[in-house]
């Protein structure tokens, strides 16, 4: 019994979490599965150094396959990866994400370089568990098989608000875009 109070006291403190993501590089709006991949591979260091520091330092327990019991396990096996969501329905948790898109165009430019609903999308799906769709041929991966990913599902995701401003650390032209998602 004393074990179920503290996974709920550990639950309520999860709910208040809040860590910002960091992004740099092309930014697509219609990306692909190779592009999908390629920006979570860029994410995944931080959401993997996330389950190693406070809060999800002492829930570090669900991630592991053999935790029992095993309906709490957050992971998901595709192929020979094993995915490892930070926000989970196991968790009993959503996300609000406030996404701040710096790039070469000016402010309010996003619709002439990519229509912003589809870059969206593209950074959804590439911060979600992939579908088996969407892992591309010989995907590249970490020696221990496992993909740690912000969300399990894109449904997960309560609010989006999206922001952009002009990097002026970039060359025009330059599809670059510097990217800070903020993650409540």
């Amino acid at each position: 019994r004393l074990g179920r109070e503290l996974v709920v006291v550990l639950l309520k403190e999860m709910r208040a979490v809040r860590f910002t993501l960091v992004y740099k590089g092309d930014l697509p709006p219609r990306g692909g599965s190779q592009e999908k991949w390629r920006i979570r591979r860029e994410i995944e260091p931080q959401l993997r150094r996330l389950w190693t520091v406070p809060p999800f330092g002492s829930i570090a327990k669900y991630k592991d396959p053999r935790y029992q019991p095993d309906t709490c396990y957050v992971g998901k096996k595709i192929g020979d990866i094993e995915y490892i969501p930070c926000i989970s329905t196991k968790l009993e948790m959503r996300a609000e994400l406030h996404i701040h898109l710096l790039s070469e165009a000016l402010p309010g430019g996003l619709v002439r370089c990519g229509d912003i609903d589809n870059r969206l999308k593209t950074l959804l799906d590439a911060l979600s568990i992939p579908t088996p769709q969407q892992v591309p041929d010989n995907p590249e991966t970490n020696a221990d098989g496992q993909m740690f990913c912000l969300l399990e599902d894109d449904r997960l995701v309560t609010r989006v608000d999206i922001t952009n401003d002009r990097l002026l650390t970039i060359p025009d032209g330059s599809k670059d875009a510097l990217v800070l998602i903020k993650v409540h």
